[in-house]
């Protein structure tokens, strides 16, 4: 008699790279009673694709924003953190700090608020984590008064 029984296996990876596992499986067969199965898998890394750079452009005492679209161009997962802008900044990360888990393609919008009170020209980092693998990429912000 020729029978199977589907086993469902759970892989939740804490690193990216392959895992080994060896899986015991016992049965009533005299000639096979103990048989290990190895089971592999593989943890791609997801990757960030963002812009280097933003500029933004406003008049004194009014408000502008920009959204720029974050990417995970890699093959894994990615997770990670927008972290805002310093308080007090004429520069605001609306909704900050802004949390994101992209599948390999998907795509996160985070919108950039400039408020200027004078005419004095700001450069500042916004700062991205990521995970796996664990890294900072920073985009440059400028925002200048027309």
């Amino acid at each position: 008699l020729d029978t199977s029984v589907p086993v469902t296996i759970a892989f939740t990876p804490e690193t990216i790279g392959t895992a080994n596992q060896t899986l015991s499986i016992s049965s009533g067969d005299p000639r096979h009673p103990y048989v290990n199965v190895k089971v592999s898998g593989t943890v791609q890394a997801g990757k960030l694709s963002a812009p280097a750079r933003v500029a933004l452009a406003g008049s004194s005492g009014s408000t502008t924003t920009k959204t720029v679209t974050l990417r995970n161009s890699g093959k894994g997962m990615l997770s990670g953190t927008v972290q805002p802008f310093v308080q007090g900044s004429p520069l605001t990360l609306i909704g900050g700090p802004v949390s994101f888990a992209l599948a390999p393609g998907q795509t996160q919008p985070i919108t950039i608020q400039f408020a200027p009170a004078s005419r004095d020209k700001i450069s500042a980092n916004l700062a991205i984590e990521t995970t796996p693998p664990p890294g900072t990429t920073t985009i440059v912000v400028t925002g200048s008064v027309r």
